[in-house]
C-alpha cells in the first residue's frame, strides 16, 4: 500500500463516518491529528503482517468499530516502532474461530498474548449528553454510587467477555506454561472520562484493596474468598474462575 493510497482511504473512511475534518476540539487541526496517525499506519503498512488490520480499519461501518481498529493500530505501533514485532490474530485453541489480537515471541520460547478491547461510554450517558448539547449547548451529568458500581461491574463483564462466553472458554487455553496472557482495555471514556486508580483496583481486587471511602460492594476478579464469604461472592468467584486460571495481567489504559 503506497502512502497516497493510504491517505486517500483514511480520509475516505473519516468522511464516510461523518467526521468533521475542519475542526478539532483540542485545538489541533484534523490535518495535524491525521498526519500523526497516518505516520503510524505507514510504519505498519511496511510489514505484511498488518494488511488485514489496515484493510479492516478502512472498511469500518461505524465509529465504534473504527475506534477499535485505531486502538489496535496504536498498540501495534508502540511495539513495532521499538523493534518488537507482533503477530496479528493468532489462535491458542484448536477449535472454534476465535483468535487473539496480538502475540509477541520472546527469545526464551515464551509467547505473550494480548487481547484488546476499546470500552465505550454507556449509550444512555452519550445520548443524554448529545440531547443536552443539542438543546442547551451544554450538559450536566451526575453519577451516584450505584452508577459507579454498575460501571465497574460492566467493566468486569467486558473483561470476562474477552476470554469466555456463557461460562465456556473462547480464548486463552495455551498448554505451554511459559506463555502469558493479557487483556488490554482502553477505559478512558468510563466515569465521564474521570476514571482513577482506585476504580481499576476495585475492578480487579474488590473492596478490601481500596480505602474505605472508595468501597462500593465490589467483588474483584482476582479477589480471594473469605471463609465466611457470602453466597453472592461465591457465585462471582466461580464466575471468574476461567479468567483467574488463564489471565496473567489486565492493562487498563487511560489514553
Amino acid at each position: 500500500m503506497n502512502k497516497e493510497r493510504n491517505n486517500d482511504r483514511l480520509l475516505g473512511v473519516l468522511s464516510r463516518l461523518g467526521m468533521d475534518m475542519t475542526e478539532y476540539p483540542k485545538g489541533i487541526s484534523w490535518s495535524q491529528e491525521i498526519s500523526l496517525f497516518r505516520k503510524k499506519m505507514e510504519l505498519l503498512a511496511t510489514t505484511s503482517g498488518y494488511h488485514r488490520l489496515l484493510k479492516s480499519l478502512y472498511a469500518s461501518n461505524d465509529l465504534d468499530e473504527f475506534n477499535s481498529y485505531i486502538f489496535e493500530v496504536l498498540f501495534a505501533y508502540d511495539f513495532e516502532s521499538r523493534g518488537y514485532p507482533l503477530k496479528y490474530e493468532v489462535k491458542q485453541m484448536d477449535y472454534g474461530n476465535s483468535s487473539i489480537d496480538f502475540c509477541y515471541q520472546l527469545p526464551e520460547s515464551r509467547k505473550l498474548y494480548f487481547e484488546l478491547r476499546n470500552v465505550q461510554q454507556r449509550k444512555l450517558i452519550t445520548d443524554s449528553i448529545d440531547h443536552q448539547l443539542l438543546n442547551k449547548n451544554q450538559y450536566e451529568i451526575l453519577l451516584d454510587s450505584d452508577d459507579d458500581k454498575n460501571e465497574i461491574m460492566r467493566l468486569q463483564n467486558l473483561i470476562l467477555s474477552k476470554c469466555q462466553m456463557n461460562g465456556k472458554p473462547i480464548k486463552f487455553c495455551s498448554s505451554n506454561i511459559k506463555d502469558m496472557n493479557f487483556i488490554v482495555l482502553n477505559i478512558s471514556e468510563l466515569h465521564l472520562e474521570m476514571i482513577d486508580k482506585y476504580d481499576c483496583v476495585l475492578t480487579m481486587y474488590g473492596d478490601r484493596s481500596v480505602p474505605e471511602y472508595c468501597r462500593n460492594g465490589i467483588f474483584g476478579m482476582w479477589q480471594n474468598l473469605n471463609d465466611n464469604a457470602a453466597d453472592k461472592d461465591k457465585e462471582l468467584y466461580e464466575k471468574f474462575q476461567h479468567f483467574r486460571n488463564t489471565i496473567h495481567g489486565v492493562c487498563l489504559l487511560d489514553m
